[in-house]
């Protein structure tokens, strides 16, 4: 597939959002499944660790790219944010999860996010007013109602609210 996406890339004369995200998907399962016999291997951690921030700083130089290419695709920022996340840049993750609430399609989880780095910042008070808009326009428990109640249990839990924390838990053991 990597040698196939060049040759349609030349064809198109572009590259295309979608083929960039396939050529990175294709680069990224590489690299897993190399970490994944360095692991097998006994391979040192530190060998398994470059490896692994080598595929993270990979991903983040297209996500880059394609952010500057295609500023306005919010699908685009909702994964960039995810990534960045996941990087552990959360004041950069909560600008990303801001711009990517704008998508009608990732609007609540974007919105959950924003209330998980405001947590990860300690601004409490912040995360539940997140969490609760989310949870407004969540009226069927789902996974994603779930994990929202899970987070704000969490952050009553750090709180010291351990009633409130009780109750956000109590509601998702009760389906799950």
């Amino acid at each position: 597939a990597i040698e196939a996406y060049p040759w349609i890339v030349d064809k198109m004369g572009t590259l295309d959002p979608a083929i960039d995200k396939a050529i990175e998907k294709a680069n990224t399962a590489i690299s897993k499944r190399k970490v994944e016999q360095m692991k097998a291997e006994g391979r040192p951690q530190e060998e398994i660790d470059a490896e692994i921030k080598a595929n993270y700083d990979y991903r983040m130089e297209r996500f880059q790219d394609r952010i500057r290419l295609y500023p306005n695709d919010l699908q685009i920022r909702f994964e960039y944010a995810e990534l960045l996340w996941e990087g552990g840049a959360v004041d950069d993750a909560l600008e990303q999860f801001q711009i990517a609430q704008r998508n009608p399609q990732h609007r609540l989880i974007a919105i959950v996010y924003l209330g998980r780095c405001f947590a990860a910042k300690n601004q409490f008070d912040m995360a539940i007013e997140q969490f609760n808009r989310a949870l407004e326009d969540m009226p069927t428990m789902n996974l994603d109602k779930m994990f929202t109640l899970y987070h704000l249990g969490i952050t009553f839990d750090k709180m010291g609210k351990k009633k409130e924390a009780l109750d956000c838990f109590k509601q998702i053991y009760a389906v799950d």
